[in-house]
């Protein structure tokens, strides 16, 4: 099964070890409890879309005991930030990216390594330094999210 993702909410899911995996990006942070479980309204929107988008998956025990939430860092205009930080010369940055962040990862890491000692990164990255944020130069998207 492949990751299938919904534009319109970017609810996702995909299969993994043998179980399938629920996904629901939404602003803030779904653990609204002390113990950092996933609220059970934010739980409940999950299981409807799964049950609406995905009919298959309906009959399928819910594991509530297997849930768990937290925050999915995005930066404002959901492209990753690479570079040093403007504020504090030796910071470097890497983050911003989602779920991307693991599918870029070595490519990113081959970036920071040059950048980082002063070579030239393997490609052009100048968009997504950290400043363009403050610049007022944030990457155009085409993204439905």
């Amino acid at each position: 099964m492949p990751m299938t993702i919904f534009l319109d909410t970017g609810f996702h899911l995909r299969a993994r070890d043998g179980r399938v995996l629920l996904c629901w990006p939404t602003d803030g942070d779904p653990s609204k409890n002390e113990s950092g479980d996933a609220d059970e309204e934010w739980l409940s929107e999950v299981q409807r879309m799964m049950k609406e988008r995905v009919p298959s998956l309906a009959g399928v025990r819910f594991d509530r005991g297997a849930c768990y939430s937290g925050l999915y860092e995005m930066s404002p205009d959901k492209h990753a930030i690479v570079g040093f930080a403007a504020e504090c010369a030796n910071m470097f940055l890497v983050n911003g990216s989602s779920g991307h962040g693991v599918m870029h990862s070595p490519a990113i890491g081959e970036i920071a390594a040059a950048m980082i000692t002063g070579g030239e990164p393997p490609i052009d990255v100048h968009q997504l330094r950290p400043s363009r944020f403050s610049e007022g130069d944030p990457v155009p998207t085409t993204e439905l999210l």
